[in-house]
């Protein structure tokens, strides 16, 4: 009997899982009530986590779905919802505000409903009529019918707040480009290099950025005395289509232009198809200069030239523009405009040559900024005809190389930033400044005091920026985000979960993630550690000590405040019942890799070791990751140096091989491989922070970045920070290892840092 009890229940429950499952179903396998099935699914707080995690089971048993457009409707009604309306996303320009707009919106906590109109009114007055049925809080877009002021003017009336981009539209909200003054000097410049047939191809005249161009074209060539010409002015449908059947009627004109002037990316693909069509071997092709959004991978062909507008820039103004209106609904329209940034020219300029006998000899470390360099050197002795042997070895033994580099074996290596001081000391280092002569261009190209940090000692210029890096906070964004972890902390310390800021924090939040002490945990650990002697263990231990408000050493005192030292001490200890058992022999890279694959949920780490994280060939957590400043806002400066052996025999090779690993052109395409130059122009770079996300924070962070650097003794003497980082690794190590207490390392490190500095 109790056997076909069973037989008949497992058959009731294969039926259940055959038809559409509903919450009653759910809240009845779950033993709950229907309310708290649609409090767990709707994220409301104040379930116990038992329950969380019955109907959680109950929904992947019966594969129960919510009800989507319902829960939109819901939802939509808490405010901060925008409709963003394109004309298309084909074009790079488009491209490049829809990732401004798309990031700056996750930042603030907007919602957006992202439409594409492809060029047709009727299909964005449609979209719009939708953002008033849906009740949207604001709108922004590029509109194909500017002139339709009764539209905007209901919607704006209706409590929707609309902002245009690009195309003005009267009376609303409006953020543009002032193309006028930079376009009439490119005009000028053409004409100074004996250019006087000069053609332009523009979208529709009612946008008023097509209305800018124009009025910029003709003042130019009116200006110069040059003959206006209607049949060299020409209006598209803003379609590579339209653009291709007017340069063909262009390119057939008996006198044809020597240059062509578009005003979009996608306006140039129909020009060059078009030229490629009525050219015969390549001959009288004319220059095309086209108006373009920055993009990394361009290789622009010898007839083209770029004028770079500030379409990312426009788009994160319009969305604030927006999100102020939203919440200020009394603010009345705005009107600006952004002035592109004049192209500056290359301060680090190579010196062509022709292939030359011997090679330049680089030392560079073993991670991704040294691999970037070795990947690339082709691009050195192609543009300079300079041979290159690129050699990598490993961190721990790279300053060792370098000491025993004073035969001139190398000309030219990398150093990690504390070894730039004693190794101009011990006068290892070639004075660049000698080189670069007056460098304060090239400081100004650099963000803050960055180019001091990495290149200055004793207010002389002896490296150039590397690769920058800081410590960051990364943390599984999914687990955080999970009901039912929030209420299991909740239960367990009584406190909301959310991303640790104190070092105690980060514990107890490493503690609930870990499976030994939370059997239901995603994931193995809490967090990620690398305690390897001596610079992971360092590395470490240095933020907690900072997060107590001491240095560990002022070069009078050996340790400041050893209480403190050893409550810091004690916390990182602690750290390790939430780690991989091998952490504290691990290194940054083994560290990196675990959170990669999905073990842990937390790791601070410098920000130049995380690009695996969305690397979909073995990271496990792509898409899952937050970051944040590290506890205590206490993170460490890290990066490298560039600079020149001074027992070199190829000085100037080794100089130029400085510039060109330094330089700015290079820089986007090294931070796509992991090594960031910091100049000023990559801060905000759209590409880069949809490629790394941290990448802007790593910026924001310096700020408060401490070095690592040894001071000097009272009477003056040059300590190595390998010596330093020794002593505090090795003791470090043996505390997270439990071969001695808290105190006795704290009182071992004291003794020996002592011996160096009170002697």
């Amino acid at each position: 009997m109790p056997e076909t009890f069973q037989g008949n229940q497992d058959k009731e429950r294969k039926l259940e899982r055959h038809k559409i499952a509903t919450m009653r179903d759910v809240a009845r396998l779950a033993g709950v009530s229907q309310g708290t099935v649609s409090n767990v699914l709707n994220g409301v707080k104040g379930v116990s986590s038992d329950k969380i995690k019955r109907v959680e089971a109950a929904v992947r048993e019966l594969g129960y779905e919510q009800n989507a457009l319902a829960k939109n409707l819901k939802t939509s009604k808490n405010g901060n919802t925008i409709y963003v309306v394109f004309p298309n996303l084909n074009e790079p320009e488009f491209e490049e505000i829809f990732d401004a707009v798309t990031r700056m919106a996750e930042e603030r906590g907007f919602s957006l409903n992202v439409f594409v109109c492809s060029e047709l009114p009727y299909r964005e007055k449609q979209i719009l009529n939708q953002a008033r049925m849906f009740n949207a809080d604001g709108i922004l877009l590029i509109t194909c019918q500017p002139e339709n002021e009764r539209l905007f003017q209901k919607l704006e009336k209706g409590g929707h707040r609309v902002v245009g981009m690009l195309r003005k539209i009267e009376n609303c909200g409006f953020v543009g480009i002032d193309v006028r003054e930079v376009l009439i000097k490119n005009i000028n410049r053409q004409i100074g290099c004996g250019i006087k047939r000069i053609a332009m191809l523009t979208g529709p005249r009612e946008y008023s950025f097509d209305t800018a161009c124009v009025d910029a074209y003709l003042n130019a060539l009116f200006s110069a005395d040059i003959e206006i010409r209607n049949d060299y002015l020409l209006t598209t449908e803003y379609d590579k289509e339209s653009a291709m059947q007017q340069a063909v009627r262009l390119l057939n004109l008996e006198e044809k232009p020597e240059a062509i002037y578009v005003t979009s990316e996608v306006l140039a693909e129909g020009v060059r198809k078009a030229v490629a069509l009525t050219s015969i071997d390549g001959k009288d092709i004319p220059k095309l200069i086209i108006m373009k959004s920055r993009r990394w991978t361009d290789t622009p062909a010898a007839n083209e030239e770029s004028m770079i507008l500030p379409y990312g820039k426009m788009g994160k103004m319009a969305f604030e523009m927006l999100a102020g209106l939203i919440g200020n609904p009394k603010g009345g329209a705005e009107e600006r405009l952004i002035k592109p940034e004049e192209k500056q020219e290359e301060l680090l300029k190579l010196q062509a040559g022709k292939p030359r006998q011997g090679r330049v000899r680089v030392l560079l470390p073993n991670n991704h900024a040294g691999r970037a360099v070795k990947y690339l050197c082709n691009d050195f002795t192609r543009s300079t005809g300079i041979g290159v042997q690129a050699d990598l070895i490993n961190y721990r033994g790279m300053l060792d190389e370098i000491w025993r580099s004073s035969d001139g074996k190398y000309d030219v290596f990398a150093l990690d930033v504390p070894w730039v001081k004693e190794l101009v000391v011990e006068g290892c280092l070639e004075l660049l400044e000698d080189y670069i002569g007056d460098a304060s261009q090239l400081r100004e190209r650099f963000p803050g005091q960055i180019f001091d940090a990495y290149s200055l000692m004793n207010g002389r210029v002896w490296t150039l920026p590397f690769s920058f890096t800081t410590q960051l906070l990364f943390y599984r964004k999914d687990l955080f985000e999970k009901l039912k972890n929030q209420r299991l902390y909740f239960e367990w310390y009584k406190e909301e979960l959310r991303v640790p800021t104190t070092w105690e924090e980060y514990n107890k939040v490493a503690r609930l993630f870990t499976r030994k002490f939370n059997p239901d945990s995603d994931t193995l650990y809490g967090t990620s550690l690398s305690g390897r002697v001596p610079t992971g263990a360092t590395s470490e231990y240095l933020p907690r000590i900072w997060a107590q408000g001491i240095d560990l050493f002022n070069g009078e005192t050996a340790i400041n405040d050893r209480e403190k030292a050893v409550y810091a001490l004690e916390n990182y200890i602690e750290c390790y019942d939430y780690a991989h058992p091998d952490a504290p022999d691990w290194w940054w890279d083994d560290e990196a890799m675990d959170f990669c694959q999905g073990n842990s949920a937390m790791m601070v780490q410098y920000s130049d070791q995380v690009t695996i994280l969305r690397d979909r060939n073995i990271s496990r957590v792509v898409g899952k990751v937050g970051y944040d400043v590290v506890p205590g806002n206490a993170s460490l400066f890290g990066g490298w140096s560039i600079g020149m052996n001074s027992h070199s025999k190829e000085k100037a090779a080794a100089y130029e091989f400085i510039k060109w690993a330094a330089s700015e052109r290079m820089s986007v395409v090294n931070a796509v491989l992991g090594r960031i130059i910091p100049y000023t122009s990559i801060c905000d770079s759209t590409e880069l922070l949809n490629l790394y996300p941290w990448h802007k924070e790593t910026f924001e962070v310096f700020q408060d970045a401490k070095k690592r650097f040894a001071p000097n003794t009272a009477d003056g003497r040059c300590i190595s920070e390998n010596v330093f980082e020794k002593i505090i690794g090795s003791t470090v190590n043996e505390a997270i290892t439990k071969k001695c207490t808290a105190k006795e390392a704290v009182d071992r490190m004291d003794t020996e840092i002592g011996k160096i500095y009170l002697r």
